[in-house]
């Protein structure tokens, strides 16, 4: 008599292989939605940062208040705020309130990160290069809080897939002493794991950094950086891996050429 038995069995284990790949599928959707959700800006969000753009120093202090004291449903709405201050054109052109607001903004940021472990996670996942590429200009720029609160934190939060903006701005001989010695400190702490494109284009950096330098004489911690920096690419326990896909969307293939944005 014929046995059906291992029909059988191969009919079971493929709908349990497609109920399975239907659950992941689903759980992906579902993680994606809640990513999303996740970076929405909230209402009460919303009617804070309006009362902070336009209250006073009092009106600024209890939004902030507030704004730490609920910081992961606050902090996607703070930085879709430095989202939007990033279409006003250069830094360099922005209105005295536009520099206000930045400066408090970014103070905001930094405090929420400086303070919640869980913070940095939410940022990246938020965060996007027109956020970026405004902190890292805020970080080379003339007005010092700004420009201290934007590299507080790049710090914390630039990783092998947006560590190819800071190298570009690096590479650029106009850049003030201050700019340099911030964007080191930020590379710096990427260094030990970058991977292999990363490992590539530090060591590039570093060469024209040198070369812009070579003439000056006030560059005693510019120099302690790019020693610290170069060590720790050497070392970085990514150093010989390319690029995982995941992590690749910026950085992979980025051009050093194209004038900075």
């Amino acid at each position: 008599m014929t046995s059906f038995s291992g029909s059988t069995d191969w009919r079971a284990r493929t709908l349990a292989f497609a109920v399975g790949m239907i659950l992941v599928l689903l759980l992906a959707d579902r993680a994606q939605a809640q990513a999303s959700a996740a970076c929405e800006t909230s209402e009460l969000t919303t009617i804070a940062l309006k009362t902070a753009r336009s209250g006073d120093e009092k009106a600024r202090i209890a939004a902030a208040r507030a704004f730490f004291e609920n910081w992961r449903a606050n902090l996607p709405g703070l930085m879709k705020e430095l989202d939007l201050l990033s279409e006003q054109g250069k830094i360099s052109s922005w209105s005295a309130s536009d520099l206000q607001y930045a400066t408090f903004l970014t103070d905001v940021v930094k405090t929420i990160l400086s303070v919640n472990d869980q913070a940095i996670p939410l940022f990246r996942a938020c965060d996007n290069e027109r956020i970026i590429r405004l902190l890292v200009w805020a970080s080379r720029g003339e007005d010092r809080s700004l420009r201290l609160n934007s590299a507080n934190i790049l710090a914390n939060v630039v990783d092998n897939t947006t560590l190819c903006f800071v190298l570009h701005h690096l590479r650029d001989p106009s850049i003030n002493i201050n700019g340099r010695a911030n964007l080191l400190g930020v590379a710096v702490a990427v260094g030990s794991y970058a991977y292999k494109e990363n490992v590539d284009a530090i060591t590039t950096t570093l060469s024209k950094v040198k070369e812009t330098i070579a003439s000056s004489d006030d560059v005693a911690q510019t120099q302690k950086l790019i020693v610290e920096l170069a060590s720790r690419a050497q070392r970085s326990s990514n150093g010989s891996v390319p690029l995982p896909s995941d992590l690749a969307q910026y950085c992979k293939s980025y051009d050093y050429e194209k004038p900075l944005q």
